[in-house]
This record gives C-alpha cells, sequence and structure tokens, in this order.
C-alpha cells in the first residue's frame, strides 16, 4: 500500500514538471514573437542601431520618420561633388543642383562610382546644424530607385570656411523609398560648409544601372 502511494506521489510530480515546463516554453515563444515584432518596427528608423533593410526589403515609406519637429530649413546657397555627374538627356538634368531643389523627382546621378568616396559639398548660412533629411536612390518612382544605386553609408562632416572642425556622425544609410532622417550632436555648432561623405565600398547596387542616385538632401536648425 505505501509502495502504490509512494509511485501515485512520483507520477504526479513529474505531472506537475511537464505541465511547468510546457508553460515556461509557451511563455518563452509569445515573448521571442513580440521581440521579433519590436525589431520589425525599428528597421525602417535610420537612427536606430539594426542593419539595414536588404533591397529585396526596399518599400515605399511615409516621411513621418522625417518631421523636422521644431526645426527650421536652412537655405544651401550652393552644392558640389567630386564626381562629374551624369550628362543631359533631353529636358532631364542630373547635377548637383537637383539636392536641393525640393523634388523628389529629380536627382543628382554619377555615371560610375570608382573607388574615392563620393563628397557631396554644400555651402550654408552659417546656421546651427541639427538635422539632416535625405532621400537616397533616384526616388521619382519605385521603378526608377530600384534600378539605380544608392548609397549605404555615411559620414558628416562641418567645416568653417575651409576649416574642418568636426565629424558630426557616421553610420548606416536604410534601403528606403523615402525620408531618412539623421539627427546631429545638439552641441553642433555654427557651421558655413557641410561635407557628406559616401564610402565606395558601401554602395547598394541597383537592379539595372551601375548609375549611383541620391534625390533630395536637407538641413535644419
Amino acid at each position: 500500500m505505501k509502495r502504490a502511494v509512494r509511485i501515485c506521489g512520483i507520477f504526479g510530480i513529474v505531472i506537475g514538471m511537464l505541465a511547468l515546463s510546457a508553460c515556461d516554453l509557451s511563455q518563452h515563444k509569445e515573448k521571442k514573437k513580440k521581440k521579433r515584432h519590436s525589431d520589425s518596427e525599428m528597421v525602417v528608423d535610420s537612427r536606430s542601431s539594426t542593419k539595414p533593410l536588404s533591397k529585396k526589403q526596399s518599400k515605399e515609406v511615409s516621411a513621418s520618420s522625417g518631421k523636422s519637429g521644431s526645426g527650421r530649413k536652412i537655405r544651401v546657397f550652393s552644392s558640389s561633388a567630386n564626381y562629374s555627374h551624369l550628362e543631359r538627356q533631353g529636358n532631364c538634368t542630373y547635377s548637383p543642383r537637383n539636392l536641393t531643389d525640393g523634388d523628389k523627382s529629380t536627382a543628382f546621378i554619377i555615371p560610375t562610382p570608382g573607388y574615392t568616396p563620393l563628397r557631396l559639398t554644400f555651402k550654408l548660412d552659417g546656421s546651427r546644424v541639427r538635422k539632416i533629411r535625405i532621400r537616397n536612390g533616384y526616388q521619382k518612382t519605385t521603378r526608377t530607385f530600384n534600378d539605380h544605386g544608392r548609397v549605404g553609408y555615411i559620414n558628416v562632416y562641418a567645416y568653417d570656411g575651409n576649416e574642418y572642425v568636426a565629424q558630426l556622425y557616421a553610420g548606416d544609410t536604410y534601403d528606403i523609398n523615402g525620408i531618412e532622417e539623421f539627427d546631429l550632436p545638439r552641441t553642433s555648432g555654427y557651421y558655413n560648409r557641410i561635407v557628406l561623405e559616401f564610402p565606395s565600398d558601401e554602395l547598394i547596387t541597383g537592379d539595372k544601372f551601375d548609375e549611383l542616385a541620391i534625390s533630395e538632401v536637407e538641413f535644419y536648425r
């Protein structure tokens, strides 16, 4: 009789442990599911630490992540590049001036990037720069975006005239057909020249063309 009671007791403990393990496993799966959901919400933010989206994952996104908030747009007096741009084709031009015309259907395009990093230089009015907004690639249509190459990494340098002052930002861009916003340090000073540098080994290849494109660049105080 005692032996039967002992066996029943052991059997009950085993059943209880199995039930507890099943409960823990269920909670673990739920936590993993929530974490994956959280990560998927972060990939569209260029300021997060997650990896850039792949070319297949690229999609049209709203400009909500690129709101300027209370900042005001800074006037750009001129823009230039260290690469020659694509020649005019009919009514379409591809010079650096397209970067600051406020029109995403125009773009600065270079025929074939070399080993030298692309450097874009912008002459400003000496304002305190707090944000940079970029439309990466040729964003006239979804097709032109996918067909042309895009930049994959950005360095931001500040100058006072011709004198180098500081590096304000370094990090990945995202393969997104939309606006990306980059917050600069709150301690940023007053600069009249900003240089954006894009390393040649961090470029995203287009589906059809070797050409590299950027549609818009804006600065906010």
